[in-house]
């Protein structure tokens, strides 16, 4: 069996190697995309609804934007909410 490699294959190889090539492209490197950092902070829903509100305003002057809350974890009593910046 011969393989002929024409133009054509060449030119669809170097396509697929751009294609490959831009997605593996770093974020860091790309001007002008947003990068997120994320923190989990735990809530006991034993404690009082203000000592939550005082962690939450405290997280906001910090930049932290909340994002989701999520059910406790099995065995605790602690909610865990996600939050980016």
């Amino acid at each position: 069996m011969r393989v002929v490699f024409g133009v054509g294959w060449i030119a669809g190889w170097l396509f697929v190697g751009a294609v490959l090539g831009f997605q593996f492209y770093s974020a860091e490197a790309q001007p002008g995309r947003r990068t997120f950092e994320y923190k989990v902070e735990y809530f006991d829903a034993e404690t009082a609804p203000l000592v939550h509100q005082k962690a939450l305003n405290e997280l906001g002057r910090q930049g932290w934007e909340f994002v989701t809350y999520m059910p406790k974890l099995s065995g605790g009593s602690a909610h865990p909410a996600l939050f980016k910046r």
